[in-house]
């Protein structure tokens, strides 16, 4: 909750807010809520994207999205990405595409690796 209120206050560009929850948070030793990690900043990236989409705004919701994805998003990507109905307008476009097939790429040697790793534990 907090984390999309604060998600809320960068995207609007309310600098100003935004700081004074990171003190209020800091203050409350919680501040590790809204260090800047890659998730973070790929979480911001997607928002954006979304925000883009909706607004018609294409080229601009495809930057944003292979910035999302390149600074790490992945978690529940099929539901966030590929079946988000903000990006529905983007379905077809081959930028959108070829960034889902990025991810399922991506998936598919995450899980050769995993499956690797359980073999050499295994054996």
């Amino acid at each position: 909750m907090i984390l999309a209120y604060a998600d809320t206050l960068r995207i609007l560009n309310k600098e100003t807010e935004f700081e004074q929850l990171r003190e209020t948070l800091n203050s409350l030793e919680v501040s590790n809520i809204l260090k800047t990690s890659a998730n973070v900043r790929a979480k911001d990236y997607l928002i954006q994207a979304e925000l883009s989409a909706i607004r018609g705004q294409n080229s601009t919701a495809l930057s944003m999205l292979k910035n999302s994805i390149d600074a790490g998003f992945r978690l529940n990507w099929q539901l966030e990405i590929k079946n988000n109905y903000s990006f529905r307008g983007l379905y077809k476009d081959p930028r959108f595409i070829k960034q889902i097939e990025r991810l399922e790429t991506d998936m598919i040697a995450q899980r050769n690796q995993l499956n690797l790793e359980n073999q050499l534990v295994t054996n």
